[in-house]
């Protein structure tokens, strides 16, 4: 929320961001971390969709929402540093793991059709469920040439991204691949279909 805003106004405070990202803090740095990824990876997209867009704004605008940004996680610093502080110091971090093991996951056949599993056959296993709306609204949205450029590219990207592991994994904090940031995924969906 606020990035969107940020691009298109470009002013120098944005109460919008400073509160979402604020907010986000206060829910945990590890979503905090998957809304980063996500927001850069939108912030990318929307900025270069747009025409007549140049590098040196890109950069200029960047700056202006990492001050934003650092604001917001600052505010919420009461909640981040004890929950970094015990993270770091917990059983479960014990430090001599390879952060890279899971990222160098391949995509094989059967990781695909396990993902898949929910629209062949629904059972209790992960799997992408889509109702039938959002995939006639998806198809419908990408019917339409010249609309939706940037939301049609995010959907792709997180589509993609659900069937190859190692995304997972960086969304997951270079650690096993995870599929928590699907609800990123859904929202985008959601939003296209209405």
């Amino acid at each position: 929320l606020g990035i969107r805003h940020q691009i298109f106004d470009n002013k120098a405070y944005n109460p919008i961001f400073i509160i979402s990202v604020f907010l986000t803090s206060l829910y945990g740095f590890y979503f905090l971390y998957m809304c980063s990824v996500f927001g850069l990876i939108y912030y990318c997209v929307v900025f270069f969709t747009k025409e007549g867009r140049k590098i040196k704004l890109f950069f200029n605008t960047a700056v202006k929402l990492m001050l934003q940004y650092l604001i917001g996680v600052f505010m919420a610093g009461f909640i981040i540093i004890p929950s970094i502080y015990c993270y770091l110091h917990s059983a479960r971090s014990s430090g001599n793991d390879d952060i890279f093991k899971y990222f160098r996951q391949s995509i094989s056949l059967s990781y695909i059709k396990s993902q898949l599993s929910m629209i062949v056959m629904p059972n209790y296993e992960m799997g992408l469920g889509l109702c039938i709306i959002t995939i006639i609204c998806i198809i419908l949205m990408f019917r339409r040439k010249h609309q939706y450029l940037s939301l049609k590219i995010m959907a792709c990207i997180l589509c993609a991204g659900y069937f190859i592991p190692a995304f997972g994994s960086i969304m997951n904090g270079f650690s096993y691949s995870s599929t928590r940031w699907e609800y990123m995924l859904y929202f985008v969906l959601i939003y296209a279909t209405v």
